[in-house]
C-alpha cells in the first residue's frame, strides 16, 4: 500500500497515458474490493466510481498546480 506522498510523485512525473493506466487500476481495484465485500456494481455504478475518480484526479492537479513545493507540475 502507497502513501499520499508517494501517489503524490506519481502525478507528477506521469505520462498522461501512465495517469490513464493508473486510473483504470484505481477503479478495478475498488470493484474488486466492493466485490469482496458482496457489493453487485452495475453498469452506471461503474460510470459513477470512475468519475468519480477522474474528479479526484482533476482536483489533485489542480491544487499542484498553485503548489510552489511542486515546480514540475506548475510546468506542463
Amino acid at each position: 500500500m502507497s502513501t499520499e506522498g508517494e501517489d503524490i510523485d506519481s502525478y507528477i512525473m506521469d505520462s498522461q497515458e501512465q495517469e490513464q493506466h493508473a486510473m483504470d487500476k484505481e477503479l478495478q481495484n475498488t470493484i474488486i474490493a466492493g466485490n469482496n465485500l458482496g457489493i453487485k456494481f452495475n453498469e452506471s455504478g461503474v460510470l459513477r466510481m470512475k468519475k468519480m475518480i477522474e474528479n479526484e484526479h482533476k482536483a489533485l492537479i489542480a491544487s499542484l498546480k498553485n503548489n510552489t513545493f511542486a515546480p514540475l507540475m506548475r510546468d506542463q
